[in-house]
């Protein structure tokens, strides 16, 4: 060989894959001598190989006679500090290693194959590799006597070549892609017959104690063919089968089922990388054990958690709770009004509180637990959300909210419930949402039956637990429950039974309803409320926005649908709606006969709660408009036609008492009947 590298460290372009390459092609680099005729065979033994390696190598090894892989295991990382166990052989406690150095180098090969780059020209070059390895010269075996750590690539000349020469390199390159070009190595070849003589035997010997390994097939195993269940179940395995292993780490502590522990595990993990959760299971799947086992983590964690819930639960479900698995040393639980009321939380809003109810300086409470979280949708109500986000402010901490009712009145409520704990609207750029604000706008914008599940989706699944009756009892049908007795029961969820009560409609109900219809038609009419309240961007000076206006539209929809539903439920659910709407009517006008165009939100600002004047909202309010931008005298004409409408519905309404409502008189007959029923 004229060109023959002796020292190579894949430094400034003097990399092995180079080496190979110019001895296997029997050419040089620029400016040196020919290397000669190519060999006729190649032997190579390394510790290990991926197979971007092999595929740096396959191109070159073409035409040759003969070429041949030895591979080894290597130890496992602790071996130093193994021992035999008690009663065990040296012989078999070697046999152990190696065994489980094969199974680390098998799955080691598993996990090289299965990251290979998935692209067009990755799949050629994986392919090309196969049919390589499945050529008649390529043979592929694995040295399994003892752990293997050698480097060798031999060369062997045709036994008719001119000036041909055999050759060994060794050093600390294996055959992978780091090996042959990235990784700081030291390889050294030799040339002069006696070395590689020698080498060549030792390659022999070792050869001969070799195994046989059909590598192709390990890296044809990633095309086989895989049905659409496979392919479902590896990709929620992908997803979250890491919560499959954290089940079995967990330290139970409550009684729970099964599928509360899920429940338990998912939010913990939810806990972990988002620093909030929200369990939103259905009434009656047991939120409250839940969340007393994420309480009892972190008080075994030694920190400490704050529990907000309505007064009537303080005193009843959760004092009982707390005082049963002996947490009520370890939590403060304590009602919205008393947090709202206390003296560390007051500020402009609520100048007020001066009352003690928080035992701890806020930094001290790592976790926060709201009972009915959906009491806290509201963003502008000056004791609920702007407490709780007062209570936040500050050094990061963790927020469980409890709730089976995330959505009421729009998707905006869960919006606002996640905002207690996304300190960023790109908290989940990592699972490819780069605003949570845009994707609520845009679910707002759609059409509810035809919202895609893709919208918001990821939002919901790394934020909540959310499990409806029906899917526990499809895939937890075999579930217990530990009872009084000491001994598992069976989970049954009482079957409702839906019974039919007909009654007849007195007066003034039948009048009334076509009134309502009237006050409701959606296609409008002389006495048609026309909700101009809520489409203040059609009175606009200039142009409109036909996406405001289309929001407004669907906004109107769901007051007519939910005026509808509140009288199906009763009169008084009904008036006490058209209460608050009268309300907004009259601020609306008033604040209107001041200059001022005001949103939902502002009066959401006012509040029976809140001592502030109209005046001093107005001029502080960020949700407020100047009227000389819009026809303010159509516009007001417009809202005083629908307060007179309002009015009128309601005084109609109010004649509706409880002892003239049909409905709830026929209510309780039946009420009473099954309660004699029962006691019988």
């Amino acid at each position: 060989m004229s060109w023959a590298p002796d020292f190579i460290d894949n430094r400034n372009g003097n990399t092995l894959a180079e080496a190979l390459a110019q001895l296997l092609g029997g050419s040089a680099p620029d400016g040196l001598a020919k290397a000669g005729p190519r060999p006729s065979e190649v032997a190579i033994a390394a510790a290990f190989f991926s197979p971007k390696g092999l595929a740096d190598l396959a191109p070159h090894i073409d035409g040759l006679q003969r070429v041949r892989l030895l591979f080894g295991v290597e130890a496992p990382r602790d071996v130093e500090l193994r021992r035999p166990s008690l009663g065990e052989t040296p012989e078999h406690f070697e046999a152990r290693l190696m065994r489980e150095g094969l199974k680390d180098a098998e799955a080691a090969t598993r996990a090289a194959r299965d990251r290979f780059p998935f692209t067009r020209e990755g799949i050629s070059a994986l392919r090309r590799l196969i049919q390589r390895l499945r050529g008649q010269n390529v043979e592929v075996r694995r040295y399994e006597r003892a752990f293997m750590h050698a480097k060798a690539y031999i060369f062997v000349p045709s036994a008719d070549a001119i000036d041909g020469k055999s050759g060994v390199i060794v050093g600390s390159s294996n055959l992978t892609g780091g090996g042959l070009r990235r990784n700081l190595e030291l390889n050294l070849g030799r040339y002069d017959d006696p070395v590689v003589e020698r080498a060549g035997a030792w390659f022999d010997e070792l050869w001969e104690e070799a195994d046989p390994v059909d590598l192709a097939q390990v890296f044809e195993d990633i095309f086989a063919p895989y049905t659409p269940w496979e392919i479902f179940l590896r990709i929620l395995f992908q997803l979250y089968g890491h919560e499959v292993a954290a089940l079995e780490q967990e330290d139970k502590g409550l009684p729970l089922t099964s599928f509360q522990t899920h429940g338990v595990a998912r939010a913990l993990r939810l806990l972990r990388e988002r620093t909030g959760a929200i369990v939103a299971d259905e009434v009656g799947l047991g939120k409250t054990f839940i969340a007393g086992e994420v309480i009892r983590v972190y008080r075994t964690n030694r920190q400490r958690a704050l529990l907000i819930c309505p007064a009537q639960l303080r005193d009843t479900t959760w004092k009982k709770f707390l005082h049963r698995y002996a947490f009520d040393r370890g939590v403060e639980c304590l009602s919205y009004e008393q947090v709202a009321n206390d003296i560390q939380l007051r500020d402009p809003q609520r100048p007020q509180s001066a009352q003690t109810h928080l035992q701890s300086p806020l930094d001290d409470y790592q976790l926060i637990v709201v009972d009915e979280a959906h009491n806290y949708r509201n963003p502008d109500a000056p004791t609920r959300a702007a407490v709780l986000r007062r209570l936040l402010f500050g050094r990061p901490r963790d927020v469980l909210l409890l709730t089976a009712t995330p959505v009421n009145n729009s998707l905006w409520d869960l919006f606002y419930l996640i905002r207690f704990f996304a300190r960023q609207d790109a908290f989940l750029a990592d699972r490819g949402v780069l605003s949570v604000y845009d994707r609520f706008h845009q679910a707002m914008r759609e059409d509810p039956s035809n919202l895609s599940p893709d919208l918001l989706y990821p939002i919901i699944d790394a934020t909540c637990v959310k499990r409806t009756r029906q899917f526990v009892k499809k895939h937890y049908s075999g579930d217990t429950i530990k009872g009084p007795d000491g001994r598992d029961h069976p989970i049954v969820f009482p079957q409702p039974k839906a019974i039919t009560v007909r009654y007849k409609l007195d007066d003034p109900l039948p009048q009334l309803f076509d009134q309502i219809e009237i006050a409701l038609d959606p296609d409008g009419g002389p006495d048609a409320l026309t909700f101009s309240r809520y489409t203040v961007e059609s009175f606009l000076l200039g142009d409109h926005d036909p996406d405001s206006e289309a929001q407004a539209a669907a906004t109107i929809g769901l007051i007519r649908s939910g005026l509808l539903k509140r009288f199906e439920s009763s009169a008084f659910a009904f008036i006490s709606t058209l209460d608050n709407l009268i309300h907004g009517h009259r601020v609306f006008l008033e604040a209107l006969g001041k200059g001022r165009i005001v949103s939902t939100r502002f009066l959401r600002e006012i509040s029976a709660e809140d001592e502030a004047a109209l005046d001093d909202l107005l001029r502080s309010s960020a949700n407020t408009l100047p009227a000389s931008g819009f026809e303010s005298k159509k516009l007001r004409k417009a809202v005083e036609a629908d307060l007179g409408k309002l009015l009128d519905l309601r005084s109609k309404a109010a004649k509706i008492t409880p002892e003239r409502d049909p409905k709830l008189k026929v209510l309780v007959r039946e009420l009473e009947r099954i309660a004699a029923q029962a006691k019988e």
